[in-house]
Formats: C-alpha cells, sequence, structure tokens
C-alpha cells in the first residue's frame, strides 16, 4: 500500500467514526420542549475541529443521510425523513456547513499559528503620540495587520476549542468504556 492510500484509508475511517461519534452524542438530550437540547453540536463541532474541511462535510452528510434513510441516530431515538421535515430539520440540514466552515477556520488557525508571528508589532508603543495606539493603526505598518491580526485571534480561539474537543473524545471514551 501506498503512502497516500494509507493515508485516504486512514481518511475515511476517521469520517465514519465521527459520524458515530455524531451519532452517538445526539442521544445524550437535555428535554426542553418542543425542541430538545443534544450534545450533538458539540460532536458537529468536535467533527470540524479534527477533520479536514471535505471529510468533516461528508461525515455530517452520512449523519443525516443515515437518519434521513430511518436509522434511529437523530435526538430521541428518532430517524426518517419526517424528522428532517419537522422543527429541527434545517438545523439538521444545517450541520455540513457548520463543519466545514469550522475546518476551515480551524486549518487556518494551525496555518497561522505555524507562521512565524511577531508579537512586537501589536504591543503599544510608548511614544506620545501614539500612546493608546495598536501598530496596525499607525500609518506606516496600516496596509499589512489587521488580516493577520483578525485571523491570528480566531486562531486562537479556535485552538482552545480544539483542546476542549480533545477533552471531550477522552471523557466520552471513558464513559463508554464504562458501560461497555
Amino acid at each position: 500500500m501506498t503512502y497516500s492510500r494509507q493515508s485516504t484509508t486512514k481518511k475515511l475511517i476517521l469520517t465514519g467514526m465521527f459520524t458515530a461519534i455524531i451519532a452517538v452524542m445526539s442521544q445524550i438530550i437535555i428535554p426542553i420542549q418542543p425542541i430538545p437540547f443534544s450534545l450533538s453540536l458539540l460532536a458537529i463541532f468536535l467533527t470540524g475541529m479534527m477533520l479536514e474541511p471535505k471529510y468533516a462535510f461528508f461525515s455530517t452528510l452520512a449523519y443525516i443521510l443515515l437518519g434521513a434513510f430511518g436509522l434511529p441516530v437523530f435526538a430521541g431515538l428518532k430517524g426518517g425523513i419526517y424528522v428532517l421535515t419537522g422543527m429541527t430539520g434545517g438545523f439538521i440540514m444545517a450541520y455540513p456547513i457548520m463543519a466545514f466552515i469550522t475546518s476551515v477556520f480551524s486549518g487556518l488557525s494551525v496555518r497561522l499559528k505555524s507562521t512565524s508571528f511577531n508579537k512586537k508589532e501589536f504591543r503599544l508603543r510608548n511614544s506620545r503620540a501614539e500612546r493608546g495606539q495598536l501598530c496596525w493603526q499607525n500609518t506606516k505598518c496600516a496596509s499589512a495587520h489587521p488580516c493577520r491580526a483578525f485571523f491570528y485571534i480566531i486562531g486562537r480561539t479556535f485552538l482552545l476549542y480544539k483542546k476542549i474537543a480533545q477533552l471531550a473524545i477522552a471523557t466520552l471514551g471513558m464513559i463508554i468504556s464504562l458501560f461497555i
């Protein structure tokens, strides 16, 4: 087996595993009427953080298709096309888009974190004329830094969520192992 084939097989297996994680976590609900609150949203964001955009999209799409074909994977062990046409249908149909967008921003944050980032550019300057202004507000360097600063802040936020997601997976694994 070549490296690319092994890599593709691994990604497909992870896609299936995250589909199963979404199905399991959607069964943990807090019964609030008329729409239950479930942990499926956490699983969707977890899928987006851990998988590449294409595979995150397909993982959540597979979850929706499983439920549409009648398997009881939606909250409250419900399944079938009527769930997708009911009150929560629009929310469930947005799962692939949410996972895709989360995955894209997660990838951006990893790439921005790996690039060299000069923190001195963003510290406050000491001169009286520029006191209280950040470096990118200065006319000399305004063209280069606002986008980098925005994606740096977004990236840091997603890295925090990634650590929370990894903790959630470990906790879910321990809970499942207690019942097996």
